[in-house]
């Protein structure tokens, strides 16, 4: 009997350091699990700088989070400064997490294009999406079990402020402003997977910074312009 209740004092106590572990860890956990299963979904390399995370309050800070180009493009694409999540932690564990508020401040995104004229942000979307369709294996079974549904989210608010993109134009670099981006009720009235509902932020994200970069590529070449014209007036 006391080896039965010596036995089971050793397990509490086990599972008591082994909690006290996790959550005395838990910030490195969380950024090692960041660069371990976003790149999964991008297709690129990621890197975290720092996490503040608090379960029991539902919050969550991380910062300098740096996110490679996809193959093909040199360098990385974006950094974020701070980044901040308030949600319930009652849904973490439910099929569908609900997450009161993303906040972030900071971002520098370095705008590049390939020889094929396809852009790095066009790039990242098709991996988030998937469009890349992987190539038929005629030899391959059917898969015997069906895929577990993915958890759906709900995001009340999306906030990026303070954000900049760096692009260059026949040689000349230029860097300029993005609007910020404010968007609500992410998965409210259509479910939405995190990877759904990444592709709909990364979607409205791209459209800003496209139209940023075309506008100041305008600028640009009518500078260009004005600037030979003089050239050639001086000369003739």
């Amino acid at each position: 009997m006391k080896r039965t209740i010596k036995i089971c004092c050793c397990g509490i106590g086990a599972a008591a350091v082994l909690s006290g572990g996790v959550y005395l860890f838990r910030n490195q956990i969380i950024a090692s699990a960041i660069e371990t299963v976003v790149p999964k979904i991008t297709q690129t390399a990621v890197a975290v700088g720092a996490v503040d995370f608090n379960p029991f309050a539902g919050r969550a800070e991380i910062k300098a989070l740096t996110l490679g180009n996809p193959a093909g493009y040199g360098g990385d694409m974006l950094k974020l400064a701070d980044i901040r999540v308030t949600l319930d932690p009652t849904t973490v564990l439910s099929d569908k997490i609900v997450i009161h508020d993303i906040f972030i401040d900071g971002v520098s995104v370095n705008y590049a294009v390939s020889a094929h004229g396809v852009s790095n942000i066009a790039v990242l979307q098709q991996n988030v999406a998937g469009d890349a369709k992987p190539r038929a294996n005629k030899t391959a079974k059917p898969a015997d079990k069906t895929p577990k549904p993915e958890k759906q989210v709900v995001i009340d608010k999306f906030t990026l402020q303070n954000a900049e993109v760096s692009a260059s134009f026949a040689g000349i670099g230029a860097t300029m402003p993005l609007p910020d981006i404010h968007l609500t009720d992410i998965g409210k009235h259509k479910s939405k997977s995190m990877k759904e509902a990444f592709a709909d932020i990364l979607s409205v994200f791209s459209k800003e910074t496209l139209s940023a970069v075309q506008s100041s590529a305008k600028e640009t070449l009518k500078s260009g312009a004005q600037s030979l014209n003089k050239l050639i007036k001086k000369l003739f």
